[in-house]
């Protein structure tokens, strides 16, 4: 291997890393007392948050779907953010699983309002 193959690798691995570090700081807010608002600054989420992250997030929240929804709402919502399709499919999921078909239904609909060819969604 030469040395650029090694660096690439090292930052590599050091990305993950601090990607796995802010996911889970994340969680720790989402699961955690203090003001979403206050702790999920603007700049923090429109510099750092990316969907592959939330995404990892909603897993994390499988158990608590309600929990979940209103993480996403408030992303949509009040941050702006543009959830991925697999964002929505994670909690479509898990809302039906916990038998919550309105909140379900709705973020279909949703879903479909995008417009995305079915190869985008299945």
């Amino acid at each position: 291997r030469n040395v650029s193959s090694v660096i690439g690798s090292a930052q590599k691995d050091s990305g993950a890393t601090e990607d796995l570090q802010f996911v889970d700081a994340i969680k720790n807010i989402v699961r955690g007392k203090r003001s979403w608002e206050i702790a999920l600054s603007r700049e923090l989420v429109s510099r750092s948050l990316k969907p592959g992250h939330v995404e990892e997030i909603l897993i994390g929240t499988l158990d608590d779907p309600k929990l979940g929804l209103r993480f996403f709402n408030f992303l949509g919502l009040h941050r702006g953010f543009d959830h991925s399709t697999a964002s929505f499919c994670i909690l479509i999921h898990a809302l039906v699983k916990a038998n919550l078909f309105w909140p379900a239904s709705s973020l279909l609909q949703t879903l479909l309002l995008r417009a995305l060819k079915p190869s985008e969604v299945f």
